[in-house]
């Protein structure tokens, strides 16, 4: 490197030659005559080489140069230039101005700012980091020049000349310049800024914030300010707010140009006015809820409280309580619900039992929402979701706390401690009870069980025994030997119905619980039956043996006796045995040993001997051979110490000794001598048989000897003499003799057989020698065998079977039995191994049986004969019954165990008797008669009314009455047709907690049974109204602002006693089940149809002749345009229920989560009644619509999902259960004339009132008759009895007798029979009841026989208050001539049927007869009883008296079921018609205001036909002439004064009880779908204008019966059908 070469701005300046010294210390250059204020730019290149060349060298090196350094930028300082000054904004503070930073040059940077007001100094200087300055000190209406001096530090800003402070000279450019000393010498003044200080903004009078929340706040300000000069008006204004502890951060809403600058600058500012700063605070969440605790829990709810969480500025809109499952895999993870901010305290439903959750307690706010990002779903909607918690969020504030629902852990680990023959003792964990639940108590319950039985199966417990609830084992006494029991512990728990506050009332706190029990694991236990114990007798023992023997026990028991005291007896078999030594278990014997020898015993040592036979019952000999696959071989000896030897080398080794009866023999104490000089080495005792001896004499008895042998040990010189002694233990005789040392064997004489021996051998020392002890030993004497025990198995008409146990041998073995029949050997010869004898027989005999046990050794005799049994083949059963008094009998094959009768009534005792029969039916012997009461479905549950309030609907019901097995297991609620709930048989009340106010329910209760096909028939419905207030329609109203809603609504609808506090705008949302609209529409139904009859009566009582007697015209016109209006009212209500009924319409929805997230669900299949319904639905699907038939009562719909992988279903879901009696097609009366081709539950009223209203000239329903005519005098067919009786006696009733004729194909009918059985049982002792069934059938046993059933089966048999009749009668009838007429009178029926019929034109003219009821097609119909066709109706009719078979409708004139028939004790019908009840209520007060009114007594009120009819306005001026007996008016009997429904549209309220209001048609969601106007207000003729004269169509129709006309409906009417 030889030099370096400096460039300025790419031109060359210099160089700089290179040289060592400076490479270590760096190179320097100095650039010099450069401008103050311009920017240059330095580079440096670097050069080698040879500059000049040596001539001399070899070697030259020519010069070459690098490429540029890099950059370097340099500047000479200069006085930085002032920058301009803009106008930032005018206000009465003064002028804001600003500036920016200026250009600065080189090192010298801008140290200050100093600014000049009209040429002068104003103020101090400003620190370089301030930008803007506010001018104060002026006045409006000036005009200032401003300017701004950029200072610097630096020596360039002294400048060359040096003037004082505040002198001023004159530049080049003649500007005047202001010099601050020599240190700002060179520092010039920026450009003039010319301010004229004017039109300023009017600033806010007032600033105030009225709503705030945690992230915003409205701020509102005044602007009606008078105007001030210099001031103009806002255009805009901008809120300018920062946090408190962040000052420097403003936020500006919005910039608008304004033009108050001067023309000479170009920029623009807005002129602003600033109020007085305000101060605000947002709002913070509310703090969480405290003091959270749980009040009370049930098994499903909880129910907490805290106090209300304290707002912060924000509204809490609402409180919401979560429950969360803590275990996940729980079904009920989640519910919620929520509360009024005010509330404290709440209850969360639907949870499982005993179960742990974590409740929170949230409170909502509006901010919550208003956080959410734009779109999100709950920021529009608002609500929280109900099927999940949500998220954490500080807007949420919540608290938690760990509940646990109520609930109770069944009794568990139930054992056996202790079997007997008769007891068994359990023990088990008690039960522990969770939250509200209380333990009150403990029942141990045992049934005979049996094996191999499913734990699963529900078998009936029919013994219990109840103990206290802190008992944890029990002793059941009392059982029979070798059953088999299933024991069940049962915890009785006390469980929280509802979580009401608690009352100080006891009963109130009784009330709102029920009892519950709650079930262990079942438990089989069987009781012991062990055989006698065995007696092991010691035979012989020597200084190390010991020799036993015994004698098989007996293998049966008594363990009871029969109904005909008759022992009952138990087989065994033997197991085994097991020897037990020294209270060890030594060794186990085969079922066939009775001897053994014990070995290796020691000298002079004491061994307590049990033998132990262990047998088993022959049901568990069998059960184990079904499980043992092999026998197992014999156990190895338990002990080292002994060894078994003799007749016990093979035997089977019991498999289950647990399942054995063990029967331990008494302690058997054998002492071994000792090994001394003169004791005993060995003894041994042996029976020896007699020797035959010829010249014996006959009564000499030779019972055989006993042979003892015996030895000593060592030397035998020290014993004296031998003293034995032996003993019958028989007889306890004892004797004695003496031996001589010497001997060692003696016989000892036997005087008894079949008994054991004692033989004691004592030795007699010589030397002092202490005496051992002395060990008997034992001998059983032979003899013959003893009579067996038998017992009769079974009986046949060709065969008996006999069983038997093996006698007490005696140690002879049988070779056999021997079976005799009446002293005579019957068949062959059985083994010995035979328990059981099959003997032929023949029917209608008497058998005498033996038997007798064949002894093997012909030593010995054969047993005796055994016990007799006495076996009759021929039997003979006789039964009665209280519905066939008469006895039947049925002659049964011989040994039958069983029987079953048929055709017998249900819910009706029988009585049975069992006779043995012999040759020719002689009777050998009865059994006691015994008392069996069929099954039937139990009666209806009667269901009222138990609380009722905006919390909960209470009903409760009395146990009903059940018959025979069919005891009741349970109930089932329905509400709306819909099964609620299943309740346990001790369960009375109910208590519904998910209703919604306003809104209607059903209930009926349903007794549950063992057997499906007993179940009883649903309960009456009863109809509650939920308690509240109908949210009222807000209408929209016109508003005064454009920014404001006017909104209005009418007062709202609340049910009886409820009064409304506050009103809040909510939304509500609610809809109406079609069984409740059925029973509305009904309702009003019911209402019209009983108008219209008490207007057709009041118009049937105006007759032409009533008219001439100057009654009030207007009176019969009106009654005729409301009678128009009602029956158009009633076409409504016909099309609606056409609608509704007929078919029912189930509307299905579901959800299907799952587990599974692999599984891909493609479809559902909807299963009615078990079956598919349709095709398979794909997987989108998530309600479909059912329409099912009403064939029978109840539909069961449920449902199973499909998956993608074939023939893969997942199990059934829940079942929901529909009732269809509430759809079936309306109908509470049937004309015999109608359709026979259709079934009467098919037919519609519709049907009815076409045929009332085309056919029929006079109304159906006659009420209270003005004629006295005695009732008809006929025998009619008694419905059980099979007999016809008079219908009344001679004398006429002794009572006010109701008949009430119906049939058992029309529905209505049927249920008004139930209801007047229902009142017959309560009112028997003041009337008479008779209930005719109507059959258009000839008269069969079959079909009286389906007649009996039916009554029978729905429990309308009451033989002491109700008798049931056939319509078939008999009568003796005169058929009179026109000249007889007067001589006999009025009868029956020419009172209601018209007179005898001779010609056509009598038939004419009786149709003219107002009190003609039956039509032509009726006379036709029944001319058999008085128009003989054979005969022509011009010949004359001679017969006087004749038995005619006719029917007692005819007779009474009954044109259709049912129809009620009042006679009054006096021997005359007093009242005849027929009623539309609702429930049983109304047709219990219609009966009751019958009979009043029959026998002329007070009349309970209201009247039963009153349906809001103004009967002033009806009668006009002579209402006198109508009293309350010519009223037919309908009134339910209620606790309610008005009853409301609530339909899909606007509410529909019928008033009742004379309460005020009306029918309202909906304003939407039509109840009637029929398009036409309809009458508004009240349906009654007091509003109505009169606009009838006796001009009038109406009137003339009256008087002049014109031809048909036609309804506002379009329909053709005739009038026959109302006059």
């Amino acid at each position: 490197m030889s030099a370096f070469r400096v460039f300025v701005d790419g031109l060359y300046q210099g160089e700089v030659k290179a040289t060592s010294t400076c490479n270590r210390n760096g190179y320097q250059y100095y650039l010099t005559n450069l401008k103050p204020g311009r920017s240059y730019d330095i580079n440096i290149r670097s050069y080698s080489g040879q500059p000049k060349v040596d001539p001399t060298s070899d070697t030259v090196y020519c010069i070459s140069e690098s490429d540029l350094s890099n950059t370097v930028p340099v500047m000479c300082p200069a006085p930085p230039k002032s920058p301009h000054i803009r106008l930032d904004g005018m206000h009465v503070s003064g002028i804001d101005v600003t500036w920016e930073m200026p250009q600065q040059f080189g090192d010298a940077a801008v140290s200050g700012y100093q600014m000049l007001k009209d040429g002068k100094v104003y103020g101090s200087i400003m620190p370089p980091d301030v930008h803007s300055l506010r001018i104060k000190e002026i006045s409006l209406g000036d005009r200032i020049e401003l300017q701004i001096l950029a200072l610097t530090d630096h020596p360039v800003g002294r400048g060359d000349d040096h003037e004082q402070d505040g002198q001023m000279r004159t530049d080049e450019t003649g500007q005047v310049e202001v010099y601050l000393g020599d240190r700002y010498a060179a520092c010039t003044p920026g450009p003039k800024l010319i301010v004229h200080y004017t039109g300023l903004v009017e600033p806010p009078g007032k600033v105030w914030c009225e709503h705030i929340t945690g992230h915003s706040a409205m701020i509102v300000w005044s602007n009606d300010q008078e105007p001030r000069p210099h001031f103009v008006p806002a255009d805009n204004y901008q809120v300018t707010w920062w946090p408190s502890d962040q000052g420097d951060n403003e936020v500006n809403s919005q910039q608008i140009k304004a033009g108050h600058t001067d023309e000479d600058y170009l920029n623009t500012f807005i002129l602003t006015a600033k109020s007085d700063h305000l101060s605000i605070q947002t709002a913070s969440p509310p703090h969480p809820p405290t003091n959270l605790g749980v009040i009370s829990t049930t098994c499903h709810s909880i129910q907490v409280s805290w106090d209300c969480p304290v707002e912060r500025g924000v509204e809490i809109i609402g409180v919401r309580v979560d429950a969360v499952a803590v275990q996940s895999r729980d079904r009920h993870k989640h519910s919620c619900t929520e509360v009024v901010p005010s509330a404290t305290s709440a209850i969360v439903e639907n949870l499982s039992e005993k179960t742990e959750y974590l409740v929170t307690v949230s409170a909502i706010t509006d901010e919550y929402f208003d956080q959410l990002p734009p779109g999100h779903e709950l920021k529009t909607t608002r609500i929280l979701p109900k099927d999940r918690m949500p998220k954490e969020d500080v807007w949420l504030p919540s608290t938690s706390v760990i509940a646990m629902t109520s609930g109770t852990d069944a009794p568990s680990d139930v054992k056996v401690k202790r079997t007997t023959v008769n007891s068994v003792t359990l023990s088990w964990k008690s039960a522990v009870v969770y939250g509200s639940n209380r333990l009150q108590g403990t029942v141990v319950r045992w049934a005979e069980g049996r094996f191999r039985m499913h734990f699963h199966e529900e078998n009936g417990m029919a013994n219990h025994r109840s103990i206290t609830a802190d008992s944890n084992h029990m002793t059941i006494e009392d059982l029979q030997p070798g059953m088999l029991y299933k024991f069940v512990v049962e915890a009785v728990v006390s469980v929280k119905t509802t979580l009401e506050a608690n009352s100080s009332d006891p009963m109130s706190e009784k009330q709102n619980r029920r009892t519950t029990h709650v079930m262990s694991r079942p438990v089989l236990v069987r009781t012991r039956a062990p055989c006698e114990p065995p007696q092991p007798l010691v035979t012989g023992y020597t200084t190390n043996t010991i020799q036993l023997f015994w004698e098989k026990p007996l293998l049966y028991s008594v363990i009871g006796r029969d109904i005909n005291d008759n022992p009952k007896y138990l087989k065994l078999s033997l197991e085994g045995y097991r020897l037990m030594i020294n209270e060890k278990p030594h060794m186990r014997l085969s079922p066939s040993a009775q001897s053994c020898t014990l070995i290796k015993c020691k000298p002079g040592k004491t061994y307590k001997i049990v033998l132990i036979a262990m047998t088993c019952t022959e049901e568990v000999k069998r059960e184990r051979k079904k499980r043992m696959k092999g026998t197992m071989n014999s156990s190895a000896t338990l002990d080292e110490s002994f060894t078994t030897v003799g007749t016990n080398k093979t035997w089977e080794t019991v498999a289950d000794d647990f399942e054995n009866d063990e029967s331990p023999s008494a302690p058997l104490e054998v002492t071994i001598p000792r090994l001394h000089d003169g004791f005993l080495s060995q003894i041994n005792a042996t029976y020896l048989m007699p020797v035959p001896n010829m010249n014996a004499p006959k009564d000499h008895k030779d019972s055989g000897d006993i042979q003892l042998d015996w030895a000593l040990q060592g030397v035998t010189d020290v014993v004296r003499q031998f003293e034995l002694a032996w003993k019958c233990q028989r007889t306890g005789e004892t004797q004695k003799k003496v031996f001589d040392p010497g001997m060692r064997n003696t016989v000892i004489p036997v005087t008894q057989k079949k008994c054991i021996y004692d033989v004691f051998m004592e030795s007699d020392y010589n030397e002092d020698v202490a005496k051992p002890f002395v060990q008997k030993v034992q001998v059983l004497i032979p003899g013959p065998p003893d009579a067996p025990e038998i017992w009769t198995k079974s009986v046949d008409d060709n065969e008996f079977v006999i069983e038997w146990g093996q006698p007490r041998c005696y140690g002879v073995k049988i070779r056999g039995y021997q079976v005799y029949l009446g002293g005579k050997k019957v068949g062959n010869q059985l083994s010995s191994h035979h328990r059981k004898a099959v003997v032929p027989c023949k029917p209608k005999r008497q058998y005498r049986v033996n038997l007798v046990a064949l002894s093997a050794d012909n030593r010995f005799q054969d047993s005796e004969m055994s016990n007799t049994l006495l076996i009759n083949t021929g039997t003979k059963l006789v039964w009665s019954s209280v519905a066939q008094p008469a006895e039947r009998e049925l002659k049964l094959p011989a040994g039958e165990k069983s029987c079953v009768i048929h055709q017998c009534y249900p819910g009706t005792n029988h009585f049975l008797r069992l006779y043995g029969m012999g040759v020719g039916d002689q009777i050998l012997d009865k059994s006691r008669q015994i008392t069996v009461q069929t099954c039937a479905p139990p009666d209806s549950p009667n269901v009222t009314v138990r609380a009722c309030n905006f919390k909960y609907i209470a009903i409760q019901w009395e146990k009903p009455a059940h018959f025979g097995d069919a005891i009741i297991t349970g109930y089932k609620i329905y509400i709306n047709g819909v099964v609620e709930a299943l309740l346990g048989p001790d369960q009375f009340t109910f208590t519904f907690t998910h209703g919604q106010w306003c809104r209607e329910y059903v209930f009926q209760v349903q007794a549950l049974t063992t057997s499906e096909k007993l179940y009883s028939k649903p309960s009456e419905p009863l109809v509650v109204v939920w308690p509240g207030v109908q949210p009222p329609v807000i209408r929209r109203m016109p508003s005064v602002s454009a920014n404001t809603v006017k909104i209005s609504w009418d007062h709202p609808t609340t049910t009886e006693d409820i009064r409304i506090a506050s009103s809040d705008l909510v939304d509500i949302f609610f809809f109406v089940s079609v069984r409740v609209i059925i029973y509305s529409v009904i309702y009003l139904f019911i209402h019209f149809v009983l108008m219209m009859f008490r207007l057709l009566n009041i118009l049937s009582n105006h007759e032409v002749g009533s008219l001439k007697q100057n009654e009030d015209e207007q009176t019969l016109a009106k009654a005729a345009e409301t009678l128009s209006e009602v029956e158009d009212k009633l076409d409504d209500c016909l099309q609606s229920l056409e609608y509704y009924t007929g078919h029912l319409l189930a509307h299905v929805g579901w959800s299907c989560p799952q587990s599974n997230p692999d599984l891909h669900i493609t479809g559902y299949k909807v299963l009615v009644d078990g079956k598919q319904y349709g095709t398979t639905l794909h997987n989108g699907v998530k309600s479909v619509r059912v329409k099912l038939g009403l064939e029978v009562p109840s539909h069961r719909i449920s449902m199973v999902s499909v998956c993608d992988h074939p023939h893969t279903t997942s199990v059934q879901s829940n079942v929901v259960e529909l009732m269809t009696e509430p759809f079936l097609p309306f109908s509470f009366y049937t004309f015999f004339a109608q359709d026979k081709t259709r079934k009467a539950k098919g037919m519609s009223y519709y049907d009815t009132l076409n045929v009332e209203r085309k056919q029929l000239r006079h109304p159906v329903n006659q009420g209270l008759l003005k004629r006295q005519v005695p009732p008809p005098s006929c025998s009619v067919l008694d419905v059980f009895e099979g007999e016809y009786r008079q219908l009344f006696p001679p004398s006429g009733p002794r009572a006010p007798t109701a008949i009430l004729f119906w049939s058992k194909q029309h529905q209505y009918s049927t249920k008004t029979l139930a209801w007047f059985v229902r009142f017959a049982k309560q009112q028997s002792s003041q009337y008479e009841f008779m209930a005719v069934a109507c059959e258009q059938r000839e008269i069969t046993a079959a079909v009286r026989q389906e007649l009996l059933k039916v009554i029978t089966n729905n429990g309308w048999r009451e033989d002491n208050c109700i008798r049931h009749v056939i319509s078939q009668a008999f009568t003796e009838s005169v058929i009179q001539s026109p000249g007889d007429e007067e001589k006999r009178g009025h009868d029956c029926y020419r009172y209601l049927n018209g007179r005898p019929i001779n010609n056509i034109s009598d038939l004419k003219d009786s149709v003219r007869d107002r009190d003609l009821m039956v039509d032509s097609m009726e006379f036709n119909r029944r001319n058999a009883v008085y128009i003989d066709l054979s005969v022509s109706l011009n010949q004359s009719i001679d017969r006087k008296q004749a038995v005619t078979s006719s029917d007692v409708t005819q007779l009474f004139g009954v044109l259709g079921v049912p129809t009620l028939v009042i006679v009054h004790p006096q021997d005359y019908i007093a009242w005849k018609g027929r009623y539309s009840a609702f429930d049983y209520g109304m047709f219990e007060h219609f009966m009751r205001y019958v009979f009043a009114q029959t026998m002329n007594k007070v009349l309970p009120q209201p009247d039963p036909w009153d349906s809001n009819i103004d009967i002033e306005s009806i009668d006009g001026v002579k209402k006198q002439r109508y009293n309350e007996k010519d009223m037919l008016i309908h009134r339910p009997v209620s606790n309610h004064g008005t009853l409301k429904t609530s339909f899909v549209g606007a509410p529909t309220m019928i008033h009742v009880n004379g309460t005020s209001g009306a029918a309202v048609r909906p304003q939407s969601g039509k109840v009637f779908y029929k398009s036409k106007k309809d009458s508004q207000g009240k349906i009654t003729v007091n509003i109505r204008p009169y606009s009838a004269t006796l001009d009038s169509p109406y009137t003339q129709k009256l008087r002049h019966r014109s031809p048909p006309r036609r309804s506002k409906s379009g329909r053709k009417m005739n009038k026959s059908a109302y006059y």
